[in-house]
C-alpha cells in the first residue's frame, strides 16, 4: 500500500507511537493488537528517548507508548523532554521493574499509565482506548470553546457595528473602534 493510500486509511485514527529498546517487545505490541478495531494506528517506533522525541516532531502522534529503562534516554527523561514540546500528547510507560520512585516520578510527569512486564495485551488495550476516549472528549469540548469565543466574537462585532452607526459622533465612534481593537477585533477583513 502506498503511503497516501495508508494515510487515507488511518485518517481519523488516534496515532500511536511505541518508544521500546527491546525489539521482540516492540514489534509484539506493534503486531500482536488489533489497532484498526480500535480506530488506532501505529504512525512509527523508536528504540530509545532520543530517537522518541525525533519520531514525536514528525509524527505527531497522540498516545505514546515507552519503556521505562532504554540506552541514550531513558522513558522518564523522554517523558519530561517530550512534554516540553506538546502537553496533549498521552503516555503509557512499561516497565520490567515496580520501582515505586519510577512510578512516584511518572506520575509526577502525569502519565496515564504505568504498566510493568510482561504485558498484558487486553491491559494494554484498555489503557490505549481509555486514552483514545479521553483525547476525543478533550478535542470535542476544545472545538465547543472554539465555537461559543466565535459566537461571542461575531455578537461583539454585531453589537459594535450597531454602536457605530447609532451615534452621530465622531469622537465616540473612534472610541468604539479603539475598544474593539484592544479586544483584539476588527471590522476590517484581516
Amino acid at each position: 500500500m502506498s503511503s497516501a493510500q495508508e494515510t487515507m486509511k488511518d485518517a481519523g485514527k488516534k496515532k500511536v507511537l511505541i518508544v521500546e529498546d527491546d525489539f521482540v517487545v516492540r514489534r509484539g505490541i506493534q503486531y500482536s493488537l488489533e489497532w484498526d478495531k480500535y480506530d488506532l494506528a501505529i504512525c512509527g517506533d523508536a528504540t530509545n528517548g532520543q530517537q522518541g522525541l525525533i519520531q514525536m516532531e514528525n509524527l505527531h502522534p497522540d498516545i505514546i507508548i515507552t519503556d521505562i529503562r532504554m540506552p541514550i534516554m531513558d522513558g522518564l527523561e523522554f517523558v519530561e523532554r517530550a512534554l516540553e514540546k506538546s502537553t496533549q500528547v498521552k503516555f503509557i510507560i512499561l516497565s520490567g521493574y515496580s520501582d515505586f520512585e519510577y512510578a512516584k516520578r511518572a506520575i509526577r510527569l502525569g502519565v496515564s499509565d504505568y504498566l510493568l512486564k510482561p504485558i498484558d495485551a487486553d491491559e494494554l488495550m484498555k489503557c490505549v482506548c481509555r486514552l483514545r476516549d479521553k483525547i476525543e472528549q478533550e478535542q470535542q469540548e476544545q472545538k465547543r470553546r472554539e465555537s461559543l469565543m466565535n459566537t461571542f466574537r461575531t455578537e461583539l462585532l454585531d453589537q459594535t457595528v450597531e454602536k457605530l452607526f447609532r451615534t452621530s459622533f465622531p469622537e465616540k465612534k473612534e472610541q468604539i473602534l479603539r475598544d474593539l481593537k484592544t479586544q483584539g477585533l476588527s471590522l476590517l477583513s484581516q
